[in-house]
């Protein structure tokens, strides 16, 4: 995985001192006498104000940095901070994306009935909230939408997610038809954790005329 956004914002600190092979680089992971470098990052870490990186793969133009190799970079604080809203922007934008396209796929299990990308998005203690009030478990929820006709012309609309940490919250408004073609409109949020690197939906609350 390359930390692009770590180039970026380590590019505009002034030469620092990073020790390997008694050779001097500067914030990029450039040597002093060399001209081009392309490296790639694995792995970034914070140990009290310094960065550590463990970088492979290295360009041969880099002659003071081999495969696996540790740089430790010392930043103030300032610089920290702003490498990390780097991150953290970078891994939001992403997580809104991802959330969108769970939140779409959820609604088209609605409306299509599909049992099994349920199983796949839902997690184990997911529980929701029937627009009748009663509130029924994952084994409930896949049960009824397996026996429960599909909803009709089902459209979503104001989709708003909510990302705060490893916690979405995504709120709708809906328009579907009933069986009998009776017009309905509606409302739902739905709660998602992030767990184990993948998110899955914890809670639905749904409400419907």
């Amino acid at each position: 995985m390359e930390f692009d956004w770590l180039a970026h914002a380590v590019s505009s600190i002034p030469r620092v001192n990073c020790r390997r092979s008694r050779r001097s680089l500067n914030a990029t992971g450039r040597n002093s006498s060399s001209a081009h470098h392309d490296r790639k990052i694995l792995t970034v870490c914070r140990w009290r104000n310094f960065l550590i990186a463990e970088e492979q793969n290295t360009s041969e133009d880099v002659a003071a940095i081999d495969s696996d190799t540790t740089i430790v970079i010392h930043v103030d604080d300032v610089t920290l901070g702003g490498l990390r809203t780097a991150m953290q922007t970078s891994n939001a934008s992403s997580d809104l994306d991802l959330l969108t396209h769970l939140n779409q796929d959820y609604i088209e299990a609605v409306r299509t009935s599909d049992v099994r990308r349920f199983g796949e998005i839902l997690a184990d203690d997911f529980l929701c909230t029937q627009p009748d009030g009663s509130l029924i478990d994952r084994a409930q929820f896949l049960q009824r939408t397996a026996e429960i006709p599909a909803v009709g012309n089902l459209q979503v609309y104001d989709v708003n997610v909510r990302l705060m940490g490893d916690v979405a919250i995504v709120h709708a408004r809906t328009t579907f038809r009933l069986s009998d073609g009776t017009p309905g409109s509606g409302r739902y949020t739905d709660v998602w954790a992030r767990r184990n690197g993948h998110w899955l939906a914890v809670a639905a609350h749904v409400t419907r005329k």
